[in-house]
């Protein structure tokens, strides 16, 4: 490779800070601005939607290659996982990207909502924008926006964890109140305590309560799920559902989950719903399995409006197909040496 540079020139225009004092300013368009950074913030959803499927990237060549196996399978195997788990890394940071231009626009649109459509902002707000903490905030920028995250935490100190907090750690195992009933406590970084206790009504499913106090004993959340399953033997199908209720017993959404097994196991028909306080289905996921060419299909809906606005419906928002399996079967059934080596049968005879 030549060590000469075709694009000097470009290149120390790139990278010089000198350019960075100076110029016209730059005009904003609020209008624009806003639209821009909803459309930044919508390409990282579809990023993560993306990135969901693509975890299979990793799943598949872990499936493909697992017991005995060659050793240029094992090797394969370790090079296609760690290239699909670089490439998922990838699209998470890209995704951060197009989240923090999003919000560095949308900041920028903030600082000027006061003037007029079109305002000239200095360099400096665009630096700020981007969380530059050596510049001066704009002075049109509203008290309650332009937080780091580091600041809000510093805030929320103090302040109870929500009931489903990762940073809940259990105190132990179970205790066994009863016969059908147990209390499972958890400790929060900053004194608070929740308390969870499961209640098994026979016939009826599990109920499990759950109560949230702050570090001063003091209740500050609680609520309550019911989750009821129930088997039909005679399709092999299972239904689970969940409903979730909060102090005062009031519904705040819950799901169902409908799943048929083939003669052997495996998931032949899957429909996950989510419900809404009401009851009402607003998304919706279905798992089919082909039990010819174990293609798997899975289909995610959403609800939507009507045109005329009189009521819902189921629509399809995205379609997932994953490929035939070798032999139509989960794993290998014999070692596979008895492919490739002429003398396996005297070895192990």
């Amino acid at each position: 490779m030549s060590d000469i540079d075709p694009y000097a020139e470009q290149t120390a225009t790139n990278t010089q800070a000198d350019w960075l004092g100076g110029g016209p300013p730059l005009k904003v368009d609020l209008q624009g601005l806003r639209a821009y950074a909803k459309h930044m913030a919508d390409q990282q959803l579809d990023l993560g939607a993306r990135g969901a499927h693509l975890s299979r990237l990793i799943s598949m060549p872990n499936d493909a290659w697992t017991g005995d196996v060659l050793g240029e399978a094992t090797a394969a195997k370790s090079m296609l996982t760690a290239n699909g788990s670089e490439f998922l890394v990838y699209l998470g940071q890209l995704g951060k990207t197009l989240h923090n231009v999003g919000m560095a626009a949308q900041t920028v649109a903030d600082s000027y909502e006061a003037n007029d459509a079109m305002s000239a902002a200095s360099l400096n707000d665009v630096l700020f924008a981007f969380g530059d903490k050596s510049v001066p905030r704009p002075d049109g920028l509203p008290s309650s926006i332009g937080k780091t995250y580091a600041e809000q935490l510093s805030e929320q100190k103090g302040k109870p964890l929500s009931a489903g907090s990762e940073l809940w750690t259990d105190d132990g195992e179970a205790k066994q109140l009863g016969p059908n009933q147990t209390l499972q406590t958890a400790t929060g970084p900053n004194g608070e305590r929740r308390e969870m206790v499961t209640v098994t009504v026979p016939g009826n499913g599990t109920v499990v309560s759950t109560t949230v106090y702050n570090a001063k004993g003091h209740v500050v959340a609680s609520g309550s799920t019911h989750t009821v399953v129930s088997f039909d033997s005679r399709t092999d199908t299972q239904t689970t559902t969940t409903r979730s209720f909060d102090a005062k017993g009031k519904p705040t959404g819950g799901s169902v989950e409908t799943t048929s097994y083939t003669s052997g196991g495996e998931v032949r028909h899957q429909v996950e719903d989510t419900l809404n306080a009401k009851g009402a289905v607003t998304n919706r996921k279905i798992t089919d399995l082909d039990p010819g060419d174990q293609v798997v299909t899975e289909t995610s809906e959403k609800s939507v409006r009507d045109d005329k606005g009189h009521g819902t419906h189921l629509e399809e928002t995205d379609r997932l197909t994953i490929g035939t399996q070798t032999e139509g079967q989960p794993g290998v059934v014999e070692p596979i040496a008895v492919r490739y080596d002429p003398y396996y049968d005297e070895v192990t005879d």
